[in-house]
């Protein structure tokens, strides 16, 4: 018998005529072991739940956002994808652009303030995590596009 073991078990059981000696212990221990028990389990649901929310802050938006300023701010987009995408720890990058914008209710009646963004769909999904946050495709076909420029003609530039 090892020498620990032997000294733990001394120490919890009684001799004869002090029993209640024993049930304490027995309820001393059996309560560390519940209240360590349960502690590792806390601590393992909230890692879990700071994992999840990372995850789901991490992959609507990318790690580091690039910005500048003015309309033409990034004539060269290329360029400066092609250096970001040279530093190291760098997975991938993609352009995006930003504007504010007013939706509003075919009566007319109520408004809201929104931000648009528009996006790369062949590299936005190597940056975040897009497409789950979307009810739809991630696909601009040529109609969508025609649709588009015919809607909005002479108030918007559409390009695809």
């Amino acid at each position: 018998m090892k020498y620990e073991l032997f000294i733990a078990l001394r120490y919890l059981t009684s001799r004869k005529g002090h029993s209640f000696i024993s049930v304490v212990s027995l309820f001393s221990v059996l309560g560390l072991m519940i209240g360590v028990a349960t502690v590792i389990v806390v601590i393992g649901v909230l890692k879990g739940f700071e994992d999840a929310i990372k995850e789901k802050m991490l992959g609507a938006e990318p790690h580091i956002i690039i910005w500048a300023q003015g309309a033409d701010a990034f004539p060269d987009y290329e360029r400066v994808i092609s250096e970001v995408e040279e530093v190291k720890g760098v997975v991938a990058a993609s352009p995006a652009v930003v504007s504010q914008g007013l939706l509003q209710n075919e009566e007319g009646d109520r408004r809201i303030g929104v931000i648009v963004k528009g996006v790369d769909p062949s590299r936005e999904n190597r940056v975040t995590n897009i497409e789950r946050y979307l009810s739809g495709p991630l696909d601009f076909n040529p109609e969508m596009v025609e649709e588009a420029r015919e809607r909005y003609k002479g108030r918007f530039t559409i390009k695809g």
